[in-house]
């Protein structure tokens, strides 16, 4: 995992980078591309392992140049401080949902697969 974060900082320190040189536009669509194309295979640790980085890299590229770009469009200073705080406001409100939609539901389906699937023995004795 330690791997996947670092590409994902990675990817938000250059984001900037790249939309200067391909444009905010197709920094975006390549990012895109690049994190669709990754995907787990559990026979192929490899290439997991490759597409897991390169996924990380596009979300943190996509995260970067996002980021930045919201605060381009405002005027005013004041403008532009309301629209880098409601990014940020957003971006906060929408993943802390989706962790917790993704958390109940995990634990909901493991509180119910694992005990069907699992056969529990007692390795302690009672007395």
């Amino acid at each position: 995992m330690e791997h996947s974060s670092a590409s994902y900082r990675g990817g938000q320190i250059i984001g900037g980078l790249w939309a200067t040189v391909i444009g905010s536009k197709w920094g975006i669509c390549i990012a895109i591309t690049i994190l669709a194309a990754a995907g787990a295979d559990p026979l192929n640790y490899n290439r997991t392992f490759g597409l897991i980085l390169a996924g990380g890299l596009a979300i943190g590229l996509v995260e970067g140049i996002v980021l930045a770009n919201t605060s381009f469009p405002p005027e005013t200073q004041k403008e532009i401080g309301t629209a880098g705080g409601v990014a940020g406001t957003l971006r906060l409100l929408i993943s802390n949902t989706a962790v917790a939609v993704f958390s109940t539901t995990l634990s909901n389906r493991l509180a119910t697969t694992v005990p069907a699937n699992v056969g529990i023995t007692r390795s302690i004795p009672t007395q």
